[in-house]
């Protein structure tokens, strides 16, 4: 299932697992899986948006591509920590700073349908919250497959567990 999916990108995203993330201009160079999947997490103002794909290789290798996007306003009154890891994201091209004090739908809607169309992943995952008229819209999409993933205690509890398994284990 999907929740299995995502348990695993986690672990990819902190770097536990033996995932490869990659921005999107080094895609070209790494063959891309017909064996993929997009899950996309929408905010409106103070946190981030984001949309990423997690690509399984016939080898057993695993890459990963996203990109996040947050409101200039909300980037601005960052604290100067935050606004320098932030600003680090922005340089490596993983952040959008969008104009605007909040998330432009339109902007994540066209993300998602672009890598729908390049990648065509088997499924895409969402969190319900906030997305009830952009997954109104994808749906009417015939060549997306959306399923909501709950970010409550039952799902995120089995990916933490096994994140702090693989960090007891050295991995």
């Amino acid at each position: 299932p999907l929740t299995d999916e995502v348990e695993a990108f986690v672990a990819a995203a902190v770097g536990v697992a033996d995932a490869v993330a990659l921005d999107e201009e080094d895609v070209e160079e790494v063959p891309i899986s017909d064996d993929c999947f997009m899950t996309f997490d929408l905010s409106r103002s103070q946190d981030l948006t984001a949309i990423a794909m997690w690509f399984r290789h016939p080898d057993g290798s695993r890459s990963v591509i996203h990109q996040c996007y947050i409101p200039k306003a909300t980037f601005d009154n960052l604290p100067t920590i935050y606004k320098m890891k932030y600003g680090r994201g922005v340089e490596e091209g993983v952040l959008t700073v969008l104009d605007g004090e909040i998330i432009d739908p339109f902007v994540i809607e066209s993300k998602i349908k672009e890598w729908n169309q390049q990648y065509r992943p088997k499924v895409i995952g969402f969190d319900r919250w906030s997305a009830t008229m952009l997954t109104a819209k994808l749906a009417q999409d015939a060549t997306m497959t959306l399923e909501p993933i709950n970010q409550n205690g039952m799902v995120i509890n089995p990916a933490a567990m096994d994140f702090e398994r693989l960090l007891n284990e050295g991995k």
